[in-house]
């Protein structure tokens, strides 16, 4: 699966590092595989299932620095993003650069219905409306509503290294896919409807 996203990163020409932060010695074994040797291990401390992604990419910032390896330009690239495609990135990076180069970039897609008219289930089975207020509006009426896709986001080096822990109040630029190309694995489901769109888009020589 990991090998998608890393082809894709190479075949958009626009990295001269590609690097698998990783602390699995049997995940650097199979990108090494691949053509993609680990330049280092992720260090413990960032490694549990709890520690956000935004501290990571700075403390691999910081171990290029020390390498005496120094990138303007980070993209974090989503090991399960099978369906992203080279131009995407380059469209991502595009949009980056147009905006100075200093406010991130996130890979988003629209909601398939208004999040207006989600409903909650409570533990006896019935349904209620989230926005009771909002189910007046037409669907046609409401302003779309736009969600992370698990893809990509691309940073300024210097931002990350300045505030790693920043997050809540970061002001990301969109890059708006389409959501059959943004599949966010987190599930089986989601797993089983990536593996389908991916046969599609194999099928179709795209």
């Amino acid at each position: 699966m990991i090998g998608w996203p890393l082809e894709a990163a190479r075949q958009s020409g626009l990295f001269t590092k590609i690097h698998v932060t990783t602390d699995s010695d049997a995940i650097a074994k199979t990108v090494t595989g691949l053509g993609f040797p680990v330049d280092f291990m992720r260090a413990p401390e960032f490694a549990d299932d709890i520690t956000p992604l935004r501290p990571v990419l700075s403390w691999v910032v910081r171990e290029f620095l020390a390498r005496g390896e120094r990138y303007d330009d980070v993209a974090l690239i989503y090991p399960t993003a099978v369906l992203l495609a080279p131009d995407d990135l380059r469209k991502a990076y595009e949009i980056f650069r147009k905006h100075g180069a200093k406010d991130p970039v996130l890979a988003v897609t629209r909601y398939a219905m208004p999040i207006e008219r989600s409903l909650e289930l409570d533990a006896t089975g019935y349904l209620s409306p989230c926005m009771p207020d909002k189910l007046k509006q037409r669907t046609q009426d409401l302003p779309p509503k736009f969600h992370d896709t698990g893809t990509l986001a691309i940073f300024s080096a210097k931002e990350l290294l300045d505030d790693p822990n920043r997050l809540v109040d970061l002001r990301f630029l969109a890059y708006p896919i389409p959501r059959q190309c943004g599949i966010d694995i987190d599930e089986p489901e989601d797993l089983d409807l990536a593996r389908l769109l991916l046969r599609g888009k194999l099928a179709a020589g795209a």
